[in-house]
């Protein structure tokens, strides 16, 4: 790679890119794109069509994925036994009988035996670069396939574990049409083994996770017509728009889906419909390692429980107590930033529907507290510091203010749980 320009895992076979007109490999000379698109080879199905599907069975499953210890050497969090423990005996007690995890490193002993600990079934997930060349049968396809083999084999007498998962996002990797024929070999690579796991460990349900997007429906009626080998198909929901259609084709076609990876929001505006799905919350607790982090968990960074998983809990154990609604806003001065001076952030509590400064209320009944979150170029959170405490903090602006945040959480003193918003530092301007 003469100016390291070739991405890695790419499987463009020139040392490095030529920044000139003419075209840089014989490959691209060989396509014709007036022609169709044919896949190289067809997707087929032997051993497994004539065994039995082995579903998630219906209303079994209200989950929760459990990302903590998934980059053990780089996160805040050690998962020691301990903290464990605390976890899943939360989860226990609040109405969750499943975590989702990906699997493959040095803690999957401790989850599997914490969660059978505390009657948790576990959905292992294999941990899949869907970056790698599935059209070769390279030295690291052939690891991958020995891995995966290894592990069903340890696990097979392994009862906690509920069923294996599989990723489908080569769409995050690949582009078209390449992609069509990286999906062809990767489902083959991931059909082969489904058939010798099946031999192996018949109890194990196997599922393909997919993206739920425009595209949903026409992947399931194809994976459909091709039997392959998955019990379940989980659906990861990123558009809500997109969810109820393809939750009514899968009953009307009989095909097993169920919700693996959706925001509590989403659960909370359509529960009459969704909580009686088998469901999977996206996040246990905010991601934090070094330059990565996540404000998507039920519990926060802090370990404190949020509003959010409070009411999950109410659902989740017919629990009848009213939970009153907390609100919280940050009150920015409509004043130009300059980097290196002062700003006063306020915040806003809601009050008998009126948004109202905590020194009209009671304020010591309520614990406030005032984060700086800072932000890569493209809006993903890298860190985050605690810069104050109580009603108001002055904040210093940072030279690149656009890319920070500011975190305001509160806690009502005698309840066990925090809600929060963030905000840029700056006023958006309005056209």
């Amino acid at each position: 790679q003469l100016d390291r320009n070739i991405p890695e895992n790419s499987t463009f076979k020139e040392p490095y890119l030529k920044w000139n007109t003419e075209i840089p490999s014989s490959d691209y000379q060989k396509l014709d794109f007036k022609k169709p698109f044919q896949t190289s080879k067809e997707i087929t199905l032997n051993a497994s069509q004539n065994v039995d599907p082995n579903p998630i069975p219906e209303n079994s499953i209200r989950g929760i994925r459990y990302k903590k210890g998934e980059v053990w050497d780089n996160s805040y969090y050690p998962l020691t036994r301990k903290n464990l423990e605390k976890d899943f005996k939360l989860l226990q007690e609040s109405g969750f009988n499943t975590i989702q995890f990906a699997g493959g490193n040095i803690y999957d002993y401790n989850i599997l035996q914490m969660a059978t600990a505390y009657g948790l079934q576990a959905i292992y997930e294999f941990k899949i670069n869907t970056s790698l060349d599935f059209l070769r049968n390279t030295d690291e396809i052939q690891e991958l396939k020995e891995q995966i083999l290894e592990t069903t084999d340890d696990y097979k007498d392994n009862h906690s574990i509920l069923a294996y998962t599989f990723p489908y996002d080569l769409e995050k990797h690949f582009n078209k049409p390449l992609l069509f024929k990286e999906e062809t070999a990767y489902l083959n690579l991931i059909t082969s083994l489904c058939e010798k796991i099946r031999i192996q460990d018949p109890s194990k349900t196997l599922i393909l996770d997919l993206p739920l997007n425009a595209e949903t429906i026409g992947n399931l009626k194809k994976f459909d017509s091709l039997n392959l080998p998955f019990d379940s198909y989980g659906l990861i929901v990123k558009e809500n728009k997109f969810l109820q259609p393809v939750l009514d084709f899968a009953r009307r076609n009989n095909i097993k889906v169920f919700i693996s990876d959706v925001r509590a929001s989403t659960l909370f505006e359509n529960k009459d419909k969704l909580n009686k799905q088998n469901i999977v919350l996206h996040n246990f607790q905010d991601e934090r390692e070094n330059a990565h982090l996540t404000l998507d968990g039920l519990v926060d960074f802090s370990g404190r429980k949020t509003y959010d998983f409070k009411k999950i809990t109410a659902l989740w154990t017919n629990n009848n107590q009213h939970l009153k609604d907390h609100s919280i806003r940050i009150l920015k001065p409509a004043i130009p930033l300059r980097p290196g001076h002062y700003i006063n952030y306020k915040s806003l509590l809601l009050k008998n529907n009126e948004w109202v400064l905590p020194e009209n209320i009671k304020i010591d009944s309520y614990k406030i507290n005032w984060y700086l979150i800072k932000n890569d170029q493209f809006g993903n959170s890298l860190s985050l510091k605690k810069i104050g405490s109580g009603e108001a903090v002055n904040v210093k602006i940072p030279e690149d203010y656009k890319s920070y945040e500011i975190l305001l959480s509160a806690n009502k003193k005698g309840t066990d749980y925090v809600f929060s918003t963030r905000s840029r530092l700056y006023l958006k301007a309005e056209n």
